[in-house]
């Protein structure tokens, strides 16, 4: 009994210490406070409540330790519990590949909110990933025309309201709950640097950039999971950052693996009904679930106008080639 106690403990790790619980409480309300900021437009404050949000939820993970090491992001745990994760099954069958070259590392906090590791080294499995290389980003200056074009962004932040209500916090919920906060983060950037609002919008995009790609980064090499929605709005903004950049090839690369993606979901939920069920004719529960989120994906990327028009012109031309 007492060793599946402790095999229980180790494999989730929880949060007791209520300290890190007001910590985490006060970034999700910080978080929130940035989403309605965000969608008043007032994006400088909006930028400063969010950045706020992650320095403090960075203070939390960087005190969730065991045995005095960093713990890392259980795959499949029980708790996995982000807002949008209805498919987060889905996204493990889809292979997320790199986006950009000459990558160096940089941590979040110091690379995107600007605040201080704290030497200890318990930050860098969680934290150091890689992201574009900062001198790349400086000698790519963002056009005029960039600005007012907010209809070709996916500008849908993500809401924590549920995780208000949870008695404690594992590992992986902080986890989720940063990239969550880190997609606002980058958001708030993105849609500063196009409204018109800011003295510098080179070096504000450049942090939206640095963000967006990180996002990715963490998804492909700590396997960390967020709503395929929100993959695919990450993917469709630095897209749409590169191709009014002038960038063609870095846009390119980025609706092309939307694309995948997309057709991907488009595969998996025209299967026929009878594939839901086993050989033995008996109902296979398990892909049954597995189609349904896949419909409800490609459903939410079809209601997503920005989403569906980043891919419907490689739609076409996929189209076209095939009937030719």
């Amino acid at each position: 009994m007492m060793m599946m106690t402790t095999a229980c403990q180790s494999q989730v790790r929880r949060i007791p210490s209520e300290s890190i619980r007001a910590g985490s409480l006060c970034s999700i309300r910080k978080n929130e406070q940035g989403v309605y900021l965000l969608q008043e437009c007032r994006y400088e404050d909006a930028i400063e409540c969010f950045g706020t949000s992650l320095r403090t939820l960075n203070k939390v993970l960087s005190s969730h330790t065991l045995d005095g090491e960093p713990q890392t992001v259980q795959q499949g745990s029980d708790d996995q519990t982000m807002g949008t994760a209805d498919c987060n099954d889905v996204s493990q069958d889809i292979e997320m590949a790199p986006l950009v070259c000459d990558e160096k590392e940089n941590s979040v906090f110091e690379t995107a909110a600007g605040s201080q590791h704290d030497g200890s080294g318990r930050g860098c499995t969680r934290v150091h990933v890689s992201s574009m290389d900062r001198q790349q980003q400086v000698t790519d200056p963002m056009p005029r025309a960039l600005l007012g074009h907010i209809d070709l962004i996916y500008k849908k932040p993500i809401s924590m309201f549920k995780f208000l209500k949870m008695p404690f916090f594992s590992y992986n919920n902080v986890v989720e709950m940063s990239i969550s906060v880190m997609f606002n983060f980058a958001l708030a950037h993105h849609l500063f640097a196009v409204s018109g609002q800011s003295e510098n919008p080179d070096k504000v995009v450049d942090q939206a950039v640095a963000l967006y790609e990180l996002i990715h980064s963490l998804q492909v090499q700590e396997r960390i999971e967020i709503s395929l929605e929100y993959s695919m709005g990450t993917i469709c903004n630095l897209g749409h950052i590169h191709q009014l950049r002038g960038d063609l090839d870095k846009a390119s690369k980025c609706f092309q693996h939307m694309l995948s993606i997309f057709c991907f979901l488009q595969s998996q939920s025209s299967l026929e009904v009878g594939q839901r069920y086993s050989s033995d004719g008996t109902h296979d529960d398990q892909r049954d679930n597995r189609f349904s989120s896949s419909s409800l994906c490609l459903k939410k990327i079809l209601e997503s106008d920005v989403l569906f028009q980043s891919v419907s012109h490689l739609l076409l031309k996929t189209g076209a080639a095939a009937a030719a």
